[in-house]
């Protein structure tokens, strides 16, 4: 049985390095919004709020794993004709 080796190209390597450039530029930009956002919402909680909360913090995290994925995608292995 033949190996398969990953596929990943150098334009596919170039867009995952841009776009980890723009997630880390994006950080810095993104956290004191989503501060100021979980401070407002503190100020009129409801019942939703802890989670929206949540999910707001989560947000650099998930984008980081999100682009993590994209790359492990990209190198897997494909069959041929599928």
């Amino acid at each position: 049985m033949k190996t398969q080796k990953g596929q990943i190209t150098l334009v596919n390597f170039l867009a995952i390095f841009v776009t980890f450039i723009l997630y880390m530029i994006l950080v810095p930009v993104l956290t004191p919004m989503i501060e100021t956002l979980v401070v407002q919402l503190s100020g009129t909680p409801n019942e939703v709020t802890p989670a929206i909360i949540m999910l707001l913090r989560l947000m650099p995290f998930v984008l980081l794993l999100a682009i993590v994925l994209t790359t492990f995608n990209y190198a897997i292995p494909r069959r041929e004709g599928m």
